[in-house]
């Protein structure tokens, strides 16, 4: 009966993370490209996705928190969705550029709250199977994110921006009506463990670098794409098959954490490893096999973002703070990888812009592998006690 219960909460969480992540790319990657397109410069987009990441932010520790206060994921999720449909819907009778613009930076805020709430309640449904847990959930996110970023553009192309809007209310408004006829209550109060504040640092500074430097690496691919004079639907289909690839490796990758001591023990490396190639091979392939740097970023995303909030929750954490924590201190480095992104590529160009941020990446990962190494191994020996 439990595992059926457990299913059942899975399930609905899943589908509405897909439908909720099928929205996400027209008011995130593809707004850049719009925006670019239409005059903005390399400064003003680094600006732009600061903004949205500064609401990203707000969004991820205001509502992680708040659903700890009222104790309920189910009904801050609930209110989420009725929002980002209001919008859309508001945004679709007038899809004017700057109202475009606006309604992206709110989006941030209700996209990163959401994905603040779906950690959390993912991590509340099997203590035993943590990693599990977290990585089916989220790949409903990735498979929302591949039909988004393949339909999304093709909608635009093929007829306008407006439809693309209805396209996001019809999903949004799905997603709505699945959680507040389907979904349970996941609110636990069993973990109320409290990190050191050496862990604490360690956990929150990796979590904003990795937002630092995907961030910079994300935002400037689509200006990359126009510079190189790839279309809209060709970047879709790239963004595409990073997501695809990150199906599978988000499964293997919560099998690993749950199973494996020496995965645990060197997720930072393997995590650092992965994401540095990918970011080299932005600035070696030429366009038309962008598709394998893509795949790289993928996998290596994938693993950064099973196992690192992962190694947060199996410490004890209170669902909703942990996961407010982990995401907001990774939109802050996604802030700052707007700006020094956008400064950066304006001197040295976009293409050094990544192979400076593989190289930084590498190494602040093999730190933190040596600074949290004692922290993990007390983990393991927990996890056979």
């Amino acid at each position: 009966m439990q595992f059926k219960l457990n299913a059942s909460i899975e399930l609905v969480l899943l589908i509405a993370y897909a439908l909720m992540w099928s929205v996400v790319p027209l008011y995130a990657l593809f707004s850049v490209y719009i925006l670019y397109a239409s005059g903005l410069t390399l400064i003003e987009i680094g600006l732009f996705s600061t903004l949205y990441n500064i609401a990203s932010m707000m969004g991820q520790y205001s509502l992680g928190y708040l659903s700890d206060i009222v104790k309920s994921r189910r009904r801050v999720i609930i209110i989420d969705l009725l929002t980002v449909s209001l919008i859309t819907l508001l945004l679709m009778l007038n899809p004017r550029v700057n109202y475009y613009m606006v309604a992206s930076v709110l989006m941030g805020f209700l996209a990163g709250g959401f994905s603040t709430l779906m950690l959390a309640s993912s991590s509340e449904i099997s203590v035993i199977r943590l990693g599990r847990n977290i990585s089916v959930v989220r790949i409903g996110g990735a498979i929302g994110w591949i039909g988004g970023s393949l339909i999304i553009p093709l909608i635009i192309v093929k007829s306008s921006l407006r439809y693309a809007l209805v396209f996001a209310l019809i999903e949004t408004l799905i997603a709505f009506t699945i959680v507040a006829l389907m979904l349970k209550e996941t609110y636990s109060t069993r973990f109320t463990a409290r990190l050191t504040l050496s862990t604490w640092t360690a956990l929150s500074l990796y979590s904003l670098i990795a937002g630092l430097t995907i961030s910079s690496a994300s935002w400037f691919l689509p200006v990359y794409v126009f510079t190189q004079r790839g279309s809209i639907l060709y970047l879709g289909e790239v963004i595409a098959a990073g997501a695809a690839a990150e199906v599978p490796v988000m499964i293997i990758t919560g099998k690993l954490f749950d199973s494996s001591l020496m995965f645990r023990r060197y997720l930072f490396i393997i995590n650092g490893a992965v994401l540095s190639l990918a970011f080299t091979l932005y600035s070696l392939v030429p366009l038309n096999t962008l598709y394998l740097a893509q795949v790289i970023r993928g996998i290596g995303y994938a693993l950064f973002i099973i196992s690192t909030p992962a190694l947060l929750m199996s410490l004890g954490v209170e669902r909703g703070k942990g996961s407010a924590v982990f995401f907001t201190m990774f939109s802050m480095g996604s802030i700052l990888g707007g700006l020094i992104g956008g400064a950066v590529s304006t001197v040295i160009g976009v293409r050094n812009l990544f192979i400076l941020l593989s190289v930084f990446f590498l190494v602040v990962s093999l730190i933190m592998n040596m600074a949290l190494r004692s922290r993990v191994n007390e983990l393991q020996q927990s996890l056979k006690d």
